[in-house]
Order: C-alpha cells, then sequence, then structure tokens
C-alpha cells in the first residue's frame, strides 16, 4: 500500500529485517510520492521490497519470521480471499518462529456481519491463540500465535520512549500506552464466541468471495454485536503483575473508547461528547465530531451543553 505499516515497522531497533512484498509494481513505484507518510522506510536497508503475491514468498520460502503482518484488499476484492483461509493461515504459521505473531485488517465496513464473522472463524480455527483488537469503529485488527499472548511492557515502554517508534503512534494519535491499550476487545474465547456458527474459509471454499450470499455491508448497528461476548481481561494481556497504576489507566481509556463505539453505532451525539471528555490519553475517537484541540477546550468548558461545541 502507501508504505504506513511499513514506515511504522522498520522505526523499531529492535526489528533488523523486513521483506515488504507487494502484488501491484504501480504500487511500489508510488512509495516516493508517501514519502511524509511512511517516512522513506522503503529506502531503509534493513528493507526488501518484493514485488509479488506474499503467499507465494511465504509459501516458496523457507525463511522465518516473528511476524506476519497483513492488509490485503477485503474480500469481496476478486482474487484477495487467497489471504483470508484456513490454507493461507497454515502458510504462515508454518514461516513464523515460535511465539512468532500474525496480525491481520478485518474491515468491517466492505463486508457483511457474516462474511466478517467467516474470516474471524477461520483466523482462530488455525491459531491455537488469538485476539481481536478493536481501534476504530469500522477496523479491527485479528492477531494470532502458537504461544500464549502476553504484552512484553518493557517493549511497549522502548516504544513510546523512541522518538522515531513514538511519532508513528502519535500520528495514529495514540499518544500513550494506555490509549493503545484500550482498543483490545476480545481474546479467543471471545473470538470464537461472536463468530460460533459462521462458515470456515478454505481454497476450495472461497465462500467470503462469493459475497451477495452473505447480504448487505455491515452497519455500524451491526458491529454492535463485537461488543456483546466478555471482553477479553486486561491482566491476561498486562499479567496479573502489571502495575495496578497502569491497569486502572487502561480500564479507564477501554472505557472511554468503548462509549466511542456506542456513540457510533448508536448515532448518539451526547455519548459522542461523554467519549470525549472522558479520554485522557487520545484523540483517535474524536474525528466523529470532527474534534481536536480547540473543540475539545469548547467541550471542557460546556460539557452539558451544546453551543459552544457545535461552533
Amino acid at each position: 500500500g502507501t508504505g504506513i505499516t511499513l514506515g511504522a515497522l522498520a522505526s523499531h531497533e529492535s526489528v533488523t529485517s523486513i521483506d515488504a512484498v507487494d502484488l501491484s509494481e504501480s504500487v511500489l513505484a508510488a512509495l516516493p510520492i508517501f514519502d511524509r507518510e511512511n517516512r522513506a522506510a522503503y529506502r531503509d536497508p534493513k528493507v526488501r521490497l518484493l514485488n509479488a503475491d506474499g503467499r507465494h514468498v511465504l509459501a516458496l520460502s523457507d525463511r522465518r519470521y516473528g511476524l506476519i503482518t497483513l492488509e490485503p484488499p477485503p474480500p469481496i476484492v476478486a482474487g484477495s480471499v487467497h489471504l483470508y483461509t484456513q490454507d493461507f493461515y497454515r502458510v504462515c504459521r508454518a514461516r513464523l518462529d515460535t511465539g512468532g505473531v500474525v496480525a491481520q485488517w478485518l474491515p468491517l465496513h466492505a463486508q457483511s456481519l457474516a462474511s466478517a464473522k467467516a474470516t474471524a472463524r477461520t483466523f482462530v480455527e488455525a491459531f491455537p491463540f488469538a485476539q481481536l483488537w478493536l481501534p476504530s469503529i469500522r477496523d479491527a485488527v485479528l492477531i494470532g500465535s502458537d504461544q500464549p499472548l502476553r504484552l512484553n511492557l518493557e517493549n511497549l515502554r522502548a516504544a513510546y520512549a523512541s522518538s522515531t517508534t513514538r511519532a508513528s503512534l502519535d500520528a495514529a494519535y495514540f499518544e500513550t500506552p494506555e490509549a493503545l491499550l484500550g482498543t483490545y476487545l476480545l481474546d479467543r474465547p471471545g473470538v470464537v464466541r461472536w463468530s460460533a456458527g459462521a462458515d470456515v474459509i478454505t481454497d476450495d471454499r472461497p465462500w467470503i468471495e462469493f459475497f451477495r450470499r452473505y447480504g448487505r455491508t455491515m452497519s455500524d448497528g451491526e458491529i454492535a454485536t463485537l461488543l456483546a461476548p466478555p471482553l477479553g481481561g486486561i491482566d491476561e494481556l498486562l499479567g496479573s503483575d502489571a502495575d495496578p497504576a497502569l491497569r486502572s489507566a487502561v480500564a479507564s481509556e477501554r472505557g472511554s473508547h468503548l462509549l466511542y463505539l456506542r456513540s457510533g453505532i448508536d448515532k448518539d451525539p451526547s455519548r459522542s461528547r461523554e467519549a470525549a471528555l472522558s479520554s485522557k490519553a487520545t484523540r483517535f475517537g474524536l474525528y466523529r465530531l470532527g474534534c481536536d484541540g480547540p473543540q475539545l477546550e469548547a467541550l471542557r468548558a460546556d460539557p452539558a451543553g451544546d453551543t459552544a461545541w457545535r461552533k
């Protein structure tokens, strides 16, 4: 794509080698247009650009990876379903180091509820440990591994301590660790519960490519189904020995994030105001209000009314 994820990955000093693969020669040729966004990471000596099919690269290589991250087109786009099948996830798992992680964008706005559930069920069938994060009301991220997914807090703090890595986090409006962690939604049992009964997508049964059988594109109201299962436990993510103050701050930001999600789902402006005012760490959810620093100050000055913030 535009290379923004590539730039974020390359900003980590601990990442020493990256294979960046795109099928489109034109997309790779356009990377310089987005130098400001991708920080010219494609010119970093530790990055190897490959004009190829990502699945073929994995299937034909004997290289192993600590992380495989992918953001393919939505599965309704012809051909992309082969990056959403159980067969593909098995190829990914075979190329992971022990404890390695696969991260996949799950576009909620470009497929039906049944299609999204099928994708999630297929993913958790392939990975014994899985999570679903919901940083935006219409964009989820699936995380999978062969080992328990416990966040390394030292690595997280190091990312925020580095100016280059922090720049990517700030650009996404995750200005604090608590803001990022507050978007964690479901553990594996939660994903299994949400996707129960959905189709499993395989190479010879690529159901979600034939999307008409699943109905219309998911509405914000249908996205509310993701909030029905019990939320994944913060202690399971951070560990029971995590600093109580950090756990409390993450719980607070998660509460603000859930308010933001609910405000969009319910089309409730008053809840949007409440979410904006309750978040201490991030401006991420405020685009629903068209809100930034000056508007936030107006909200804080008149939290009960609506004249100031509308202006």
